[in-house]
């Protein structure tokens, strides 16, 4: 036991530290809590070919992020699905469904690889940071997979952001109320704080219908991972004949559906709700340190402008998406 504690903690620490630090900023200086952490993580860098930081930092970077994605479902209820109704829950799908396909298509034939897409896709589609860190579980193992989510994490945290101090200034120009605002809102942006931010920035029904939205794009979680697994495993399968162990239904992401069920039952304690999603938020942020600190970023700024195009891309693929479907009626207020 005192064995795994040394191997273990001096990484765990440092992780949680910078996790602490980044929240601590995020909130003080109302900037993305995400963003901090990758940057401070890439700031102590000098520690990944540290021995007695590496079992701790390689933990945080997997174990301590599975925790943090499998507690963020007792934030949703069956009843979130149920109140948007099946047209719109249909166009969300779809909407996160084409921008991974989009991702795939524009990265198949670049040096990036098609599973670059497939990540940032899901990024930009689903939930941001904590979609990128659950996708990077179940696709295929990489040399380049560290600098991969590193990237996608600045990648989508900075385009939140822009997205948050945009959209609102969008959304009064094309004539929407405050509940299609906040539709579009939930929709489009990919961390749930800038989410919140732009929301409640135009008032609190656009805020309250944009957070709504917005957790029903972390629900698409569970099964867009489950799918990826599913495809990611039968490629390694037939793959010249070596086969890698792909879990198909991750551990966190069964733990992610039976809190989910939980908390639709009402059997999550009300005062217990904010205390486990802090917890999350905190090994979330905590996993991002840890990779922050074990990327390189001369290796990340190798990768060049591309990535940052198949973002962007994403990003404006499904702003564009939403809009149109609002304009011609499909998610109505």
């Amino acid at each position: 036991m005192k064995t795994i504690v040394s191997n273990y903690a001096p990484g765990i620490i440092i992780a949680l530290t910078i996790s602490l630090a980044a929240m601590f900023l995020g909130e003080h200086y109302e900037a993305p809590t995400m963003l901090f952490a990758v940057l401070l993580g890439m700031s102590f860098s000098f520690l990944r070919t540290d021995e007695k930081c590496a079992a701790g930092l390689e933990f945080a970077a997997k174990t301590l992020l599975k925790v943090g994605v499998a507690l963020l479902g007792v934030r949703l209820t069956l009843g979130d699905f149920v109140a948007l109704g099946p047209m719109t829950l249909g166009w969300i799908a779809l909407a996160i469904i084409t921008t991974i396909i989009l991702g795939y298509i524009l990265s198949a034939r670049s040096s990036c690889g098609g599973w670059f897409g497939v990540l940032t896709g899901g990024a930009v589609g689903i939930c941001g940071a904590s979609a990128a860190l659950a996708i990077s579980t179940v696709i295929p193992k990489s040399e380049k997979n560290d600098q991969f989510v590193t990237l996608t994490v600045l990648g989508v945290t900075t385009m939140s952001t822009l997205a948050m101090i945009i959209y609102p200034v969008l959304s009064e120009y094309l004539g929407w109320n405050d509940t299609q605002a906040g539709i579009f809102f939930g929709a489009t942006i990919h961390d749930v704080a800038q989410v919140a931010g732009a929301g409640f920035s135009v008032s609190d029904e656009a805020g309250n219908a944009a957070v709504m939205v917005k957790l029903i794009r972390v629900a698409m979680l569970f099964p867009v991972v489950v799918v990826l697994g599913i495809i990611a495993s039968r490629i390694a399968a037939t793959n010249g004949g070596v086969k890698e162990k792909v879990a198909v239904v991750p551990a966190f992401l069964v733990v992610f559906a039976v809190l989910v069920g939980i908390n639709s039952v009402g059997a999550i304690p009300t005062s217990a709700t904010p205390v486990i999603v802090s917890i999350s938020k905190l090994f979330l942020t905590a996993g991002v340190a840890a990779l922050g600190v074990r990327s390189e970023l001369s290796k990340t700024l190798q990768l060049g402008l591309f990535p940052i195009f198949v973002l962007v891309a994403e990003t404006v693929w499904i702003a564009v998406f939403i809009a149109a479907i609002m304009y011609f009626g499909g998610m109505t207020a």
